[in-house]
């Protein structure tokens, strides 16, 4: 694999990605920014990033289990994060 899960939970057949936003660069989120020396080099890094990141999130070995995403925006704000993770895990009680 080009990068392993953060998280993987067999038992429910779930993968979680952590993403931070500059280096996975999420589209449209002011984190992605791009520095302004060396821009080409720069530009290369980010596209193999992102690059990796569909091969890995794609790879055949998960075509039977779920995939969530989490961008590191997301682990700011606690009633998104909440409901992200409720989609993956059990309800206490």
């Amino acid at each position: 694999m080009p990068r392993k899960p953060d998280i993987a939970m067999r038992r429910r057949r779930t993968v979680v990605f952590v993403n931070g936003c500059f280096w996975h660069r999420r589209e449209g989120c002011r984190y992605a920014t791009t520095p302004g020396s060396n821009a080409e080099y720069w530009r290369r890094k980010f596209e193999r990033t992102v690059a990796r990141d569909r091969e890995s999130q794609e790879a055949p070995r998960w075509d039977s289990w779920k995939v969530l995403i989490i961008w590191e925006r997301q682990t700011r704000a606690g009633a998104k994060l909440a409901n992200l993770l409720s989609e993956i895990l059990p309800p206490r009680g």
